[in-house]
This record gives C-alpha cells, sequence and structure tokens, in this order.
C-alpha cells in the first residue's frame, strides 16, 4: 500500500489505506444527509463497508499511477474520526499541467477554519510536488461557504456553467474557478495561507 501524509497545526491529511476503510465509511454514512443536495444520487451499497474498500483500492491505484490523489483528514486529537476530505481529480499533463479540486467537510466540524487548512496543504503538495500549473474548482452557487474558502485561497472566478453537473437528480449551474501556480512549478505560496 502506498502511503502519503501531510500535516498542519491542527490536521493529519492521510492517503487512505485498508486500516482506514471502517473509519472512511462511517464518515460517509454520516455525512449523507448533509452533501445530499450537492452530490449525484448514491444506492445504499455506495455506504457498505465492502464498497468503501474497492474505493480505496481505486484511490490507491490513481495515485500509485499519478492519474488522481484524495487524501482524508483527521483532528490531531485521540479521536480516529474523519473531519472531511480533498481530492485532486482528473490530472491532464501535457501543456495543460492542470487538475480539478474537490473537497467536503463533517458536519460536526463546519466554521472552524479546517478546510481552508486541509485544502492549503494539498493545494500547496500539488503546485511543489506534483508541479500541477492549474487547478480548478467549481461550486452551485448559493454554496456561500464554498465561494469564501475559494476565495482566501486565491481562487479566481471564471464564469458561470449552465446545467454543469447532475446532482442529486437534477442538472445545476456552477461557479467556475480556478488557482495558478504563480511559481511555475517551485514552492508554491500565497497571501492567504499565511493567514490560516
Amino acid at each position: 500500500m502506498n502511503e502519503l501524509a501531510l500535516e498542519t497545526e491542527r490536521l493529519i491529511i492521510f492517503l487512505p489505506s485498508i486500516k482506514d476503510t471502517k473509519n472512511v465509511n462511517e464518515y460517509h454514512i454520516k455525512n449523507r444527509g448533509f452533501y445530499q443536495n450537492s452530490t449525484p444520487k448514491r444506492s445504499d451499497e455506495y455506504y457498505s463497508e465492502k464498497n468503501t474498500l474497492e474505493r480505496i483500492e481505486k484511490i490507491q491505484d490513481e495515485f500509485e499511477n499519478k492519474s488522481a490523489l484524495q487524501l482524508y483528514f483527521r483532528l490531531k486529537t485521540p479521536s480516529k474520526e474523519i473531519a472531511g476530505y480533498v481530492s485532486i481529480t482528473q490530472i491532464l499533463r501535457g501543456p495543460f499541467q492542470a487538475a480539478y479540486l474537490g473537497y467536503a467537510l463533517d458536519l460536526t466540524h463546519t466554521g472552524q477554519g479546517y478546510m481552508n487548512e486541509a485544502l492549503g496543504a494539498v493545494i500547496q503538495y500539488s503546485f511543489a510536488e506534483l508541479k500541477l500549473h492549474r487547478l480548478m474548482a467549481n461550486y452551485c452557487p448559493e454554496n456561500k461557504n464554498s465561494e469564501r474558502v475559494l476565495e482566501k485561497l486565491g481562487f479566481v472566478h471564471e464564469g458561470l456553467a449552465k446545467d454543469y453537473l447532475f446532482l442529486n437528480g437534477k442538472w445545476r449551474d456552477h461557479i467556475l474557478t480556478s488557482l495558478i501556480n504563480k511559481q511555475n512549478g517551485n514552492s508554491y505560496s500565497i497571501k492567504a495561507l499565511q493567514n490560516l
């Protein structure tokens, strides 16, 4: 199994392995209703430990192939409870050197700056280690929390995509944003990271 762990002031951000199956599964079950409107419809089978194990194996394969990165994070406390995740998906190389950024936070950990902290570390890793030039993050216009998080991290509004994703049974518009690695593949730093 591949291993990767990032550490911030309050968080451990890690690539999940088989031993994390139970905790990852519990995180998704706990937050099923919380994210219902912003995710595709999922069957009960999706929330089984067997399905979670299969997803973790896929996460491991994608990390090995350098095609995607999904990291979960937990607080630096004795509890092993997962507080959220950050994903870098559809990594495209060649002249593009870009990927999509996704993220979710446990419903009991909102409003405490954990998402900014986790995203800051993963963005830094993506630019410094994965050598990405551009990250794209999209959100529904009514999702003001995502809007604030991305603005703090320096993401720039690029436009509105109508009927962009089919979520929870209907097509949803999305705001398109991006963040460019101003260091051209060297160490990444933006003013917002100093304030996390």
